[in-house]
């Protein structure tokens, strides 16, 4: 491949201080706010490391990749870090030219190590059997492989054809903000009085609750915006400026749509489910139910669920035993949006009548937030489930003994008939709008949310 056309993609080749011109780091000077996901935290720099960067589309991949390059650079020589994005590559056979031009390219300047960052991976066909044949050359052993893409599906399906040839490479998931990085990036002064608890035991809580208790009301603000914006860049760049969340709705919706028929699937299908989805939130469902309301199989709104899954635009909750504290996989579903304004961008795709309140949003934000802690946990099966039976309790965490979380949109909170079944739970809180009773777990759903940092563990 040419040299111009690599040096098109690396400005900072020509000089560290050349990569304040590449286009994605001006744009986001241009933001209202912006914030930076830290890759190079989470990521592995230690050769040989293939990583691979996934999640829902418009959360920022790129911008983050840039960002990590420009604080590479304090650390590495220009031409170190190679970054290509390979939407205009079309076949195998390109893609391993690329990275043979760039190597060339490498040993000429005489590094003995290099980051190749690859962004858009599958947009060449085969890019795994290239990527493979690479790796199985030993050509890459001393750099580190960062590779993404915005078919997040693909990604994430095709990263499991290479057993044994990762090295110390991670996988890394970029998702929509949770409610307190959303808080951080709009008001870090706020944010930074309140604790973040490492875990779920209750000391842990009880400490954090309390300090976060101080400022409800202010929380409970931002929580109100959190319901119209979601964590999606775009969207909160919208909220700053005053303006309008079409672009930010279509953006999104246009890319959910262009994975649904990349890989084949039926939009009418697709509208279906969703829409009988929304009807029946947050109530449980089998995929019976489901697919009687739309007139196709069990089976279909299985494969669909699924796919809405590999998309990380829901996450899916199993009925749990109580006594065995086991997932009931057979029995019915729960199925929360991942973000508010992804609820939002489905209700009008979907063309569904009903609408989606902020008491559905509320549980739906709680399921989200911890599922992010944990991103296994937006697989069917895992450690988030819900119990039902005369009785509800909306999310059941799974680790040593069960921790259930009771959630209100409202200032009344009625705990008596849910302690009956407190003795199946190690702990049971119960979350409101604005009631903050710690002797009774009952705190309001805001400061539970603003607790929840990145680095929470599922432990109690």
């Amino acid at each position: 491949m040419d040299y111009s056309q690599l040096l098109e993609q690396n400005v900072w080749w020509k000089g560290k201080e050349e990569i304040s011109k590449d286009i994605n780091l001006r744009r986001l000077e241009e933001k209202k706010v912006f914030w930076d996901p830290k890759l190079k935290k989470k990521l592995s720099l230690k050769p040989f490391s293939f990583n691979i960067v996934i999640g829902p589309r418009q959360t920022g991949k790129t911008t983050a990749l840039k960002l990590m390059i420009k604080e590479l650079l304090n650390e590495y020589e220009p031409k170190q870090l190679f970054y290509f994005n390979c939407d205009e590559l079309t076949a195998q056979g390109d893609l391993i030219e690329l990275i043979e031009s760039y190597l060339k390219i490498k040993k000429a300047e005489g590094f003995k190590t290099s980051i190749i960052i690859l962004d858009e991976i599958t947009s060449p066909e085969n890019w795994t059997k290239a990527i493979k044949s690479l790796i199985d050359k030993g050509i890459m052993d001393q750099d580190v492989l960062v590779a993404t893409g915005s078919n997040s599906i693909r990604v994430k399906r095709e990263s499991e054809y290479f057993p044994g040839r990762r090295g110390s490479g991670r996988d890394v998931l970029l998702l929509p903000l949770g409610f307190r990085r959303f808080v951080e990036v709009l008001h870090p002064e706020l944010i930074s009085k309140i604790p973040w608890t490492a875990d779920f035991s209750r000391k842990n809580i009880m400490g954090a609750m309390a300090a976060a208790a101080n400022y409800s009301v202010e929380l409970t603000e931002y929580l109100e915006q959190y319901f119209e914006t979601g964590g999606f860049p775009l969207a909160i760049n919208a909220l700053k400026t005053g303006s309008s969340l079409y672009d930010a709705k279509k953006s999104y919706q246009d890319g959910f749509i262009s994975d649904i028929l990349k890989i084949g699937a039926d939009i009418k299908t697709a509208k279906e489910v969703i829409s009988a989805i929304i009807q029946k939130m947050p109530s449980h469902f089998s995929y019976n139910n489901i697919g009687n309301d739309i007139g196709k199989s069990s089976k279909t709104v299985e494969t669909y669920l699924k796919l809405f899954l590999d998309l990380f635009s829901i996450t899916v909750l199993n009925n749990v035993d109580l006594s065995s504290k086991v997932p009931r996989l057979g029995k019915n579903k729960k199925v929360h949006f991942i973000d508010p304004l992804m609820a939002r961008i489905f209700k009008d795709w979907s063309l569904s009548e009903k609408e989606i309140g902020k008491a559905i949003l509320a549980e739906s934000v709680v399921v989200a937030n911890m599922a992010m802690l944990d991103f296994s946990d937006f697989s069917i099966g895992e450690r988030l489930c819900y119990w039902s039976n005369s009785n509800e309790i909306d999310v059941v965490v799974r680790g040593k003994g069960l921790m259930g979380i009771e959630v209100k949109w409202s200032s009344r909170v009625d705990i008596e008939k849910y302690l009956k079944h407190s003795s199946h739970f190690k702990e049971l809180y119960f979350l409101s709008k604005d009631s903050y009773r710690p002797e009774e777990n009952v705190f309001p759903l805001a400061c539970f949310l603003a607790v929840l940092g990145e680095g929470t563990k599922l432990k109690f």
